[in-house]
């Protein structure tokens, strides 16, 4: 009976769900309803939120799994790294580090690395190639 309500940093849709991310990188996940239906969702803890602020989220379909956008690193071994986790949507268990890790240092030419916060993914199915938003200038 209570709809979700959550700091949503990302939506993403797989076949027939909806998906959805919160900034301590909580998944939702629903059904597409009609206009003013009230839909049951399911909510997982990805694990991630204990990492860093979610700040982003795309399917990868070669893993069946979410990608997650870290923004900003909770823990000091991802400070001055871009890190992205994915979530399986097959086992949907906690993942405890991120499965692409790029040093800042290799995007931020000419910017200053504390400037640098990315504020959403995407995946190019034609190109299978990620873009990470807004672009290293």
């Amino acid at each position: 009976d209570k709809p979700a309500q959550a700091d949503f940093e990302g939506i993403t849709i797989v076949d027939d769900r909806f998906y959805m991310v919160t900034s301590w990188g909580r998944v939702y996940e629903s059904f597409e309803g009609e206009d003013d239906d009230r839909m049951l969702y399911n909510t997982y803890d990805t694990g991630v939120g204990k990492k860093c602020e979610v700040e982003g989220l795309t399917y990868e379909p070669a893993d069946h799994a979410l990608l997650l956008l870290c923004k900003n690193p909770r823990v000091k071994e991802l400070e001055d790294r871009l890190a992205i986790f994915e979530w399986s949507l097959d086992d949907r268990l906690p993942v405890d580090e991120p499965s692409i890790e790029i040093p800042l240092d290799r995007l931020t030419d000419g910017i200053d690395e504390k400037d640098f916060q990315p504020s959403g993914i995407d995946r190019n199915p034609r190109r299978a190639r990620l873009t990470v938003y807004p672009p290293p200038r």
